[in-house]
């Protein structure tokens, strides 16, 4: 079985739950960089996101990673307005997951997993969707990783 790890990380939150995973799994991680990239403050990121994210814009990617032989896939993105970021969306968009085991995870400030999980299940609906986990920024205890992991059947 081939794993990717593919994620969006703004702040650098998701990027490191994306890197306790690939630590324990031993999987390599693809890193989603919007082409035109983000304000670098906070509240002009968040008004533009949520411009975005009201509108159904697909926000473009630098590059999509090769899927060949991927056969499971885990996809991070913080919850921004309620939903995945805009880049993973694009990343989702685009990916042919037809049968692929598709494990989400998404970090988050305080909103929770809101309405993530469901919203890239929508996107991909042909793809073989596990349960997501969800981290309050990277808080996520070792014995939570560990327990989603094994629910998910990584470990």
């Amino acid at each position: 079985m081939s794993t990717l790890i593919v994620c969006y990380s703004w702040g650098g939150h998701t990027r490191k739950i994306a890197e306790r995973i690939a630590e324990k799994i031993d999987a390599p991680i693809f890193d989603l960089h919007e082409a035109q990239p983000y304000p670098a403050e906070y509240k002009p990121l968040a008004d533009e996101a949520w411009k975005e994210i009201q509108a159904g814009v697909l926000r473009p990617i630098e590059a999509m990673p090769d899927l060949t032989g991927v056969t499971r896939l885990l996809i991070g993105s913080p919850n921004w307005c309620g939903t995945m970021a805009p880049p993973v969306a694009t990343f989702l968009s685009a990916a042919k997951l037809s049968g692929v085991e598709a494990i989400p995870f998404c970090t988050h400030g305080g909103g929770g997993p809101a309405k993530v999980e469901p919203k890239m299940q929508a996107i991909c609906p042909d793809a073989v969707w596990k349960p997501m986990l969800v981290s309050k920024g990277n808080e996520v205890s070792d014995e939570d990783l560990l327990a989603w992991m094994e629910a998910v059947g990584l470990c």
